[in-house]
């Protein structure tokens, strides 16, 4: 099964019947901003989802992983140390980020 026929299986039922699951997890979305398959438009609306989320836009196209790894790696690597200091600082895991 190709890749394309593996999205149109598994989102359009998401999509068009999405189930109510916010979570209290840090979340933060690399946006490559010249992404011409899963465009930045796709992220509005998470707030809905969750309090604590962080956008982190990236000048680049939808293989951001590979053009620019170590951008990438390092917003990455500072999520996770920011979060990993909140919590020993904070133990309300509810908090925004």
């Amino acid at each position: 099964m190709s890749g394309t026929a593996l999205y149109r299986a598994n989102m359009l039922p998401r999509l068009l019947r999405p189930r109510d699951r916010p979570t209290t997890v840090p979340i933060q979305l690399v946006i490559p901003t010249r992404d011409f398959c899963v465009t930045p438009v796709l992220s509005y609306g998470v707030e809905h989802w969750t309090r604590r989320i962080q956008r982190r836009p990236i000048d680049a196209g939808h293989w951001v992983q590979l053009s620019h790894p170590e951008e990438v790696a390092s917003r990455i690597a500072e999520f996770a140390h920011r979060i990993e200091d909140g919590s020993r600082r904070n133990p309300d895991t509810a908090r925004p980020i």
